[in-house]
């Protein structure tokens, strides 16, 4: 992939991580890349993404 960003002129390729899948953690750290811990993702989804489809 990374060859193929860098053919594609992509100045980097991110991808997410559960918190809690240490192993894949350790990995990627141990590759060079690095957490972007500022970020918080946010999901919504069943009833509350109905409801709020709905507002105007």
């Amino acid at each position: 992939m990374a060859q193929i960003a860098l053919q594609n002129n992509c100045g980097r390729f991110e991808w997410s991580c559960l918190d809690w899948n240490q192993p894949s953690r350790d990995f990627y750290q141990s590759i060079g890349a690095q957490s972007q811990d500022e970020w918080v993702g946010y999901r919504m989804s069943g009833q509350t993404l109905i409801d709020f489809a709905k507002e105007d």
